[in-house]
């Protein structure tokens, strides 16, 4: 239910991606109102042709207060409304459907601050002539020797912001901290921005970009874009050549940045299609897809199925520790710690740089009451993570694993410095940017108040 209801937006190639709810549920998000507040929920509109669609409203326990209306002629009120609305614009003059900005739009600042551009309810366009809002003096440069300034807009407030794009003004070596960037933008009627920022003393060197809609858009994260480029990638050359195949390499690829893009079900399809092809042609599916099987059957619970596939995985190619620490890994959790040490054993002799299958046989080891062996192995799988990490500092799958075992060694304040290194690194890698090569605004500590009134 938690997929089929998730209210997060994203477009790729100008379609929406997620559950038919999602701009649904975004939409209430943005009033602030709860499934439980709707009194009626009227389909209308070609996608209630669907009978899906009905049913899933209809039977679905989400709008639970409410009455679902489903009557009338759909081609026949969505006329209705384009004839009133055309009544009133060229006959009265008026438009009965004003368009307005319905998010906060911002940009994110050093230090990960926020700056409102535009607030909420505005009227568009805006500006109501069509020409630029200028910013002069609330937005600097932040630091000595920056090849290029990054400008994050977002949309929403606090609680339900979201970053649309990260922007990048290329600005010259002697460009000196607190040097002023004038930032200007406008929206059209149909939700266009055009964005344009620049030195003031320098405004030959200019960003100046259109957004299609980004009071809709919602940036993708790195793993979704890479996951977006392949499927892309794929595409075009079968376009460009009809008898092109994918390799069974290239399919794998694919459905592990799936997973990485948090697609456990689409990798599952991308696996289970490959599988059937391969056993039509006799052929042996290869470990690698039985470990990315294993690893999307993990993400959906579904330990039991998730342990088959790493155990095949394992024994295909028994030389990978990585196979064999999941297998002991997936045992450990549904409890069979015994049969899991033996694999565990094998994945860090295998293996004795990568500090995760310390972790894991520790785990098993503590699970069966082995507890002076488990701090040893604790201890050991520390140190390799922290080697690991003096190579891959914002690595957050390490950084979580280096978190976790201090977790259980009651290591807190390094558990903590940890887990602020990962979310560090995980929100430079969203961003596209670090916090601290933003450019700088009002909150930012560039420019004091005080060289503000002078």
């Amino acid at each position: 239910m938690g997929r089929l209801t998730d209210s997060r937006i994203a477009l790729a190639d100008g379609y929406y991606m997620g559950s038919v709810f999602a701009p649904v549920l975004d939409a209430l998000d943005k009033a602030r109102l709860h499934p439980d507040q709707i009194d009626v929920v009227l389909l209308n509109g070609g996608s209630c042709r669907n009978p899906l669609v009905v049913r899933a409203f209809q039977e679905l326990d989400i709008f639970r207060n409410a009455e679902i209306l489903d009557q009338g002629d759909l081609d026949l009120a969505v006329a209705r409304g384009a004839a009133v609305r055309c009544f009133y614009k060229h006959c009265r003059d008026y438009d009965p459907i004003t368009p307005i900005v319905n998010a906060e739009i911002g940009l994110l600042t050093h230090g990960d601050n926020c700056q409102m551009l535009v607030p909420a309810g505005t009227l568009l366009p805006f500006p109501p002539k069509g020409e630029f809002k200028r910013f002069t003096d609330r937005f600097w440069v932040p630091k000595e020797r920056m090849a290029k300034i990054h400008l994050p807009i977002y949309s929403g407030k606090e609680g339900n912001r979201h970053l649309v794009q990260t922007m990048s003004l290329e600005v010259p070596a002697d460009a000196a901290r607190g040097d002023r960037v004038v930032v200007e933008l406008k929206i059209d009627s149909n939700k266009i921005m055009r964005f344009r920022a620049f030195l003031a003393d320098r405004p030959a060197v200019a960003l100046d970009m259109t957004l299609e809609n980004p009071l809709a858009m919602r940036s993708l994260s790195p793993e979704q874009r890479a996951a977006l480029e392949e499927r892309k990638r794929i595409s075009c050359k079968r376009l460009e050549n009809p008898l092109y195949q994918p390799s069974v390499e290239e399919w794998v690829d694919l459905a592990n940045l799936e997973r990485l893009a948090a697609e456990p079900e689409r990798a599952l399809e991308i696996l289970q299609r490959l599988h059937g092809r391969l056993k039509k042609l006799n052929q042996a599916f290869p470990a690698s897809g039985h470990n990315i099987l294993g690893l999307c059957y993990g993400m959906l619970g579904r330990w039991n199925l998730s342990c088959e596939h790493y155990r095949r995985a394992s024994e295909m190619e028994p030389g990978v520790s990585a196979y064999a620490a999941n297998c002991g890994f997936a045992l450990s959790l549904l409890g069979k710690a015994e049969e899991a040490i033996p694999l565990l054993k094998r994945a860090v002799t295998g293996d004795p740089e990568d500090g995760y299958p310390y972790v894991v046989l520790s785990d098993a080891l503590r699970q069966l009451g082995r507890e002076e062996e488990a701090l040893k192995e604790f201890q050991e799988g520390k140190k390799r993570l922290e080697i690991q990490l003096r190579a891959s500092p914002h690595s957050t799958r390490l950084l979580s694993w280096a978190q976790g075992v201090c977790q259980r060694l009651s290591e807190y304040e390094q558990m903590a410095a940890f887990s602020r290194r990962k979310q560090e690194s995980a929100r430079t890698a969203y961003l596209g940017a670090s916090p601290d090569d933003l450019v700088a605004g009002m909150d930012s500590g560039i420019i004091r108040s005080g060289e503000l009134a002078a």
